[in-house]
């Protein structure tokens, strides 16, 4: 894993951003070396992957299947089930509090009318 974290780490680096907010749970899988079948399973979860930090926002379920997988520098924020439903099985606010408390990771808003 340590590897392909560096690897994800070096892109960021190399491309001036904060940090790298990852939603496909096969890349997720990927990156932290899990290698379980999971048939017919709903994965949801999203990494975020800073200079610093990997904080992995999933639901109660995901964690049960993958919690014994998981390498021991991964952070897990508990998670909402209602604002998790509320949002389309997006974890929205979730990642915008981490996002918010880590002070490695910035919002973006780039000026797209030149205001």
């Amino acid at each position: 894993m340590k590897e392909r974290i560096k690897k994800v780490r070096d892109f960021i680096e190399n491309e001036k951003l904060d940090c790298l907010l990852i939603d496909s749970p096969l890349d997720i899988l990927y990156l932290l070396k899990i290698e379980k079948s999971f048939n017919f399973v709903e994965l949801n979860m999203l990494l975020i992957i800073s200079p610093k930090n990997i904080i992995l926002l999933a639901n109660p379920v995901t964690l049960s299947f993958i919690a014994d997988s998981l390498p021991d520098n991964i952070e897990v924020p508990e998670t909402e089930t209602k604002s998790y439903v509320e949002h389309n099985f997006r974890y929205i606010k979730e990642a915008r509090q981490v996002i918010k408390e880590n002070k490695e990771c910035r919002t973006h808003q780039p000026d797209l009318f030149g205001h």
